[in-house]
């Protein structure tokens, strides 16, 4: 088994790119790398019960140029707990998906050659692990012609699982919804689509126990490429679709979430940023860009927020004709907040980005920056708290603001005021100390909107 090598970068007080008005002090918590000494990339994270994280991708080694399932479990520092390579000698496999299940395992969607019938032709592959990543059952997609890209699972009601992507029949690419059991047993596949091209990147169960699949569909005869969304029954018969044309030209999502009332699709209408939100009948409720100012982004992931806004995050070209993580910090509504970028001299593309319990998000992409080829690239970013000088997420023994607290309220404020508000207006501003040290420490005041944390 190729050997794992793993990196540790902290990078503190990156810069901040947005409206100032709206901006809010966000600082890269910890940054690592993930290398197996030639060539990685990763498609997927999610964040699992301990808190910690689990990838999914490829990686291809440098004597006979053959990928294989890669799989990193890490805690919720990004320390490595495991590693799984699944794969044989002679074949390529390329994971797409992760899910962790009920059990405490993972559901794999990737895809594999080991059962096509040619060169070049490959095949849906399904693998469930155990809490450790080893192997319990797989399961290949056995449709006639069926290439295809597993891209997005979920567990469905009955303890089973529900897998959409892109099946291709006849030289032609189709949504599909492949419905396993829990053992893995085959319940069928059905496919969505007809002469021109369509995908799936998103699936949701409806409390019917019927789905509802947001991807894309290409109709040569219309607009081209555009956002798609279709609602299934149980039977995985497809109940209505809805087309939503944003411009005349190449519009392509990739990503989307479910929030009470409907889904939230990203992704880029004409090359630009582009955020959709329908309701669970297709109908849109509102569709905003965010784009950056010259458009120049890919959103390839977005996720809720615990405040009912969203984060979106992908990859943002800069000067020097290369990449870097990109994160974006939207509202309710869909309006940008903020947006963060980080990474290293090279190219770094964002590609999934999670949420974590602890208030923060993380991104994970490949990256060219750090290694001679490519590397998983995992990024953690938290939102600094009020007087949070030191950057370590909370106001502690650490920070000058602990002091003053000290001189000023005989402790360290209470709850619920905020910590650095000496003079207890609700706000760390002009009138407060903290606002005095913030200069020195962090050539600015801290944020007045929102007030705490």
């Amino acid at each position: 088994m190729r050997r794992l090598y793993y990196m540790i970068i902290v990078i503190g007080f990156c810069g901040l790119i947005g409206n100032p008005a709206n901006a809010q002090f966000i600082d890269t918590t910890w940054t690592n790398i993930y290398w197996n000494g030639y060539f990685d990339s990763v498609n997927c994270i999610q964040e699992t019960r301990d808190s910690g994280f689990i990838m999914v991708g490829t990686t291809m080694d440098n004597v006979d140029y053959q990928h294989d399932i890669n799989i990193i479990k890490t805690d919720r520092n990004g320390d490595v707990e495991w590693t799984k390579l699944i794969g044989t000698d002679s074949t390529d496999e390329t994971g797409y998906h992760i899910l962790e299940t009920l059990d405490g395992g993972y559901l794999i969607g990737a895809w594999s050659d080991a059962f096509r019938d040619g060169p070049g032709e490959y095949g849906i592959w399904m693998v469930k692990t155990d809490s450790l990543g080893d192997t319990m059952w797989t399961h290949p997609l056995t449709e006639i012609d069926g290439n295809g890209w597993p891209l997005w699972a979920i567990q469905t009601f009955d303890s089973g699982y529900a897998i959409t992507g892109i099946i291709n029949v006849d030289y032609d690419n189709h949504a599909f919804i492949m419905k396993l059991d829990k053992s893995g047993g085959y319940e069928g596949t059905t496919r969505y689509g007809g002469y021109s091209l369509q995908d799936g990147w998103f699936i949701h169960q409806m409390p019917d126990s019927g789905f509802i699949v947001a991807g894309n569909h290409n109709d040569p005869y219309s607009s081209g490429y555009d956002f798609w969304v279709f609602r299934t029954n149980k039977s995985r018969t497809m109940l209505w679709d809805s087309l939503y044309i944003l411009t005349d030209y190449h519009d392509e999502m990739h990503a989307a979430c479910v929030v009470e009332d409907g889904l939230v699709m990203a992704g880029k209408a004409r090359g630009a940023g582009h955020v959709h939100k329908v309701d669970f009948d297709g109908n849109t409720i509102w569709s905003k860009s965010i784009a950056l100012n010259p458009p120049d982004e890919r959103n390839n992931s977005i996720c809720t927020t615990d405040d009912g806004g969203f984060m979106v995050g992908g990859w943002v070209n800069v000067p020097g004709y290369r990449r870097k993580h990109n994160f974006i910090r939207l509202d309710s509504l869909g309006d940008a907040l903020w947006t963060y970028n980080v990474g290293g001299t090279q190219d770094d593309h964002g590609r999934s980005v999670v949420a974590t319990y602890d208030g923060g998000f993380a991104l994970v992409g490949t990256s060219s920056s750090f290694v001679n080829g490519s590397s998983i690239y995992l990024t953690k970013i938290m939102r600094l708290s009020c007087g949070d000088a030191n950057g370590d997420g909370s106001v502690n023994i650490g920070d000058v603001v602990y002091l003053i607290n000290f001189i000023f309220n005989d402790g360290p404020s209470p709850e619920p005021l905020c910590v650095g508000d000496v003079n207890g207006d609700g706000a760390v501003n002009i009138g407060d100390p903290v606002y005095i040290i913030n200069y020195i420490f962090r050539s600015g005041p801290p944020p007045i909107e929102p007030s705490c944390p």
